[in-house]
């Protein structure tokens, strides 16, 4: 982290304050906590307002001030009343600039921005539904209310530009970032793998092993998947031993898996389909895999588990819609197929899997470099450190 305190030595955001609902298994949070690690390490101060989660603990032990507020909730009355309590806090511990990202939070935090003459930043993290004839824009719109908008891929600054109409000037492309230090086969070992391997019983006669991760959720698009590989089954071009892994959590979706699992039966699939509730090391699972999947049925705003497999070196089968395109290299890195049709994605993945092994090897070290030439958390961190700079700046000579 030393390199993130010489970035920091002239930044003058010395308390930074990010709101957000909560603290889930989220990109949302995950970002959320990679910043505020990166402000602490430096020697600033960062502080969280949300509802809480998973991750508050983790925030605690970085030194993070976590204040708990009910920033969830999008009733009228209790964004005035959170943006009171951001007041607070912004007056309290001398806030320097404010950072939303969601709808709801936006709110109470623009309306704390403006009582205590603050800078605030948003980021758009989705495309956000506009609703029966556009109603809910006005309700999206408080995303471009922020001194300055920050996009997580070129997909959601088109968006922004074409559905919103809003100056470009005030809009910025901050792509999501991966950890290299956590996504990068040289960071797994052997032993991971091999312990990975044994918990989900795959073998030396294993075959090739295909794995979407995600949590079980229609919008993930795991019965498309399905669909395709028990085309490749019907048409006999399924490679032998071959094994799909769906990795996520069921969550609440306990009809929709029960859906899955009801699929699998009738494609015959039970030799083929396994379903994992939890991955304790991701890093480990990308290793043992062959290609890694994408089966989104809507546009993905970023599309995290793309970036992370290419870090790893994996070939990425993914939809040709959202923020896939632009981390992606087309046939080179991985291949996209028409999103929701089966057939599209059962071609690309036999083209993902009929690579030989040196096409293999020069894939994974052009993704490796793709990724690192372009996503990576250290140049989010950094993009992101500069525009609180540039918006205090501006922000600051407009009071004068």
């Amino acid at each position: 982290m030393n390199n993130f305190t010489n970035k920091f030595d002239h930044f003058n955001a010395k308390v930074c304050l990010q709101v957000l609902p909560e603290l889930d298994v989220s990109g949302v949070s995950r970002g959320t906590i990679e910043l505020s690690k990166a402000i602490v390490s430096s020697g600033r101060r960062a502080l969280v307002a949300s509802n809480g989660g998973v991750f508050t603990k983790d925030l605690s032990r970085m030194g993070v001030q976590h204040y708990n507020l009910g920033l969830s909730s999008k009733s009228p009355l209790s964004i005035i009343m959170n943006a009171v309590y951001l007041s607070d806090i912004v007056n309290k511990e001398g806030v320097s600039i404010i950072h939303a990202r969601s709808r709801a939070p936006a709110w109470s935090a623009y309306l704390a921005s403006k009582w205590t003459n603050k800078p605030l930043v948003t980021t758009f993290h989705g495309t956000y539904g506009t609703g029966f004839m556009g109603l809910k824009k006005k309700y999206n719109s408080i995303m471009l209310k922020g001194d300055s908008v920050i996009a997580i891929s070129k997909f959601i600054y088109n968006h922004i530009l074409e559905e919103y109409k809003f100056d470009s000037k005030y809009i910025y492309n901050v792509p999501r970032g991966v950890d290299l230090n956590i996504f990068s086969p040289n960071k797994v070992s052997a032993e991971r793998i091999i312990q990975m391997s044994r918990e989900w019983k795959l073998s030396e006669s294993t075959g090739p092993v295909i794995m979407l991760p995600g949590r079980l959720s229609p919008w993930k698009g795991q019965l498309l998947l399905l669909e395709a590989i028990n085309y490749l089954h019907v048409i006999k071009r399924l490679p032998e031993n071959l094994r799909c892994l769906l990795v996520g959590p069921s969550g609440n979706k306990k009809k929709y898996r029960n859906r899955i699992e009801e699929k699998i039966r009738e494609f015959n699939l039970g030799g083929v389909v396994q379903i994992l509730d939890n991955c304790r090391d991701i890093g480990s699972a990308y290793m043992l895999t062959d290609v890694v999947v994408s089966a989104s049925l809507k546009p993905e705003a970023f599309g995290r588990v793309v970036a992370e497999a290419q870090a790893m070196g994996r070939p990425v089968v993914a939809p040709n819609h959202g923020a896939a395109s632009e981390i992606i290299k087309k046939d080179v890195t991985g291949w996209l197929f028409k999103p929701g049709n089966a057939t599209s994605l059962a071609d690309a993945l036999e083209k993902a899997l009929s690579i030989s092994q040196l096409e293999r090897e020069s894939l994974a070290s052009i993704a490796r470099d793709n990724i690192k030439d372009k996503f990576t958390v250290s140049q989010m961190i950094d993009s992101t450190l500069d525009i609180y700079e540039n918006t205090i700046k501006s922000y600051n000579l407009r009071l004068q």
